[in-house]
């Protein structure tokens, strides 16, 4: 349980309930790249109860410094109607939404109208 909560390298869902060991989200800042942040969300739909990824997310956008304009979100989720939806919601504010625990391949990335031009 140390390690885990005092580790920037190890994260663990940012919807968990208040009082779980870590945290879900960080800002990275390597020496000679941009700053960029990584957070991690669990789904609802078909898993055990958390809190909402959709305003846990609002939430960590609001605290994330200006100067942090890479944001990754890996979001674990059973259903892809779930990943798709957070995908929508964070569309334009976000870097990549990557959706995680995909028992079969769905092939379905897609640049939302949001993304910033290449």
């Amino acid at each position: 349980m140390p390690f885990i909560t005092a580790s920037d390298r190890l994260l663990r869902p940012a919807n968990l309930p208040p009082g779980a060991p870590g945290q879900g989200w960080h800002v990275y800042r390597p020496a000679g790249c941009p700053p960029f942040a990584v957070i991690n969300l669990l789904g609802r739909m078909f898993m055990e109860a958390v809190d909402c990824p959709f305003r846990t997310a609002e939430a960590i956008l609001e605290r994330l410094p200006e100067d942090v304009a890479l944001r990754l979100v890996d979001f674990h989720a059973e259903a892809t109607s779930e990943k798709k939806a957070l995908a929508y919601f964070l569309d334009g504010r976000v870097t990549a939404v990557c959706g995680t625990h995909t028992h079969v391949q769905t092939n379905d990335a897609q640049i939302l109208p949001g993304a910033p031009p290449p």
